[in-house]
């Protein structure tokens, strides 16, 4: 199953969903907060190999973007410009799109 046909088939049940929690967001929270998990996987499973790794480091484990440089062997700037990059891919996500959606927008 391809990115489009995944968001065919499940974004009008993630709608559903959102509703839900809407009506009752003290039994959903756990269940949205899952959901969360699973689509940020599935954002940051499009990225290549490099970006996905910077990203993991930096937003994930906390490391500095200097840290991450020595860590993969890699220029600062190298970093730096791989982050935007992917920040900017994960943000065009539609997977990121349904994160944005929610009222609650921390990711």
């Amino acid at each position: 199953m391809d990115r489009q046909e995944w968001f065919e088939k499940y974004g009008s049940r993630i709608a559903f969903e959102e509703e839900r929690y809407r009506a009752n967001p003290q039994i959903l929270f756990e269940e949205w907060k899952a959901l969360r998990i699973i689509l940020i996987k599935m954002a940051t499973d499009q990225l290549p190999r490099l970006e996905k790794r910077i990203i993991i480091l930096t937003h994930y484990y906390g490391f500095s973007e200097r840290k991450v440089a020595e860590k993969l062997k890699i220029s600062r700037a190298r970093v730096q410009r791989k982050k935007k990059k992917a920040i900017k891919t994960l943000l065009k996500s539609d997977f990121a799109r349904l994160l944005l959606r929610h009222p609650d927008k921390t990711f």
